[in-house]
């Protein structure tokens, strides 16, 4: 707890640690949302790029919860600055996988309704949901990458 608060001792590491908990939480409800698309029995766990893309999930947020922790010891050139790039590539690759696997789930029960009461409307539903969230938070982590303090920080560390 006392590192944490040596962490958020400035202003621009408050505005940071808050935007990458934000990227945090937005992926971990698409983690979540990802997952209960496999409850409702029209996808199984492990076909197609399931697997990959759990891989993905787990590596944002992992890169998330570290860019955190070398916000204050990043003394390296443009560390947080490929850890934000980084991070976005996991989020989008992530969501881009996520429609690929749901496409055929698409076209058969939300657009035709040809497979229609079978759990498939509701998995890609929770899909969209989890493909939305990937997306936001991709969004918030590359505007975020603007802000004046972001660079105000990448010119102390170099």
């Amino acid at each position: 707890m006392k590192k944490l608060k040596n962490i958020l001792a400035s202003e621009e590491n408050k505005i940071f640690a808050i935007r990458r908990c934000v990227i945090f939480l937005l992926s971990l409800i698409g983690l979540i949302f990802f997952l209960l698309s496999y409850t409702t029995g029209y996808y199984t766990f492990g076909e197609m790029n399931s697997l990959l893309i759990l891989t993905l999930i787990i590596a944002s947020l992992l890169s998330v919860a570290v860019s955190v922790i070398a916000t204050k010891k990043a003394t390296g050139e443009g560390i947080l600055t490929m850890l934000t790039f980084f991070i976005t590539a996991l989020l989008i690759a992530s969501a881009a996988l996520l429609l690929g696997d749901r496409m055929e789930g698409i076209g058969f029960t939300v657009l035709t309704q040809f497979d229609a009461g079978r759990g498939g409307e509701e998995a890609c539903y929770l899909s969209f949901v989890s493909m939305g969230s990937f997306l936001i938070a991709g969004i918030v982590n590359i505007v975020g990458s603007f802000s004046p303090s972001f660079r105000k920080r990448e010119a102390m560390t170099q």
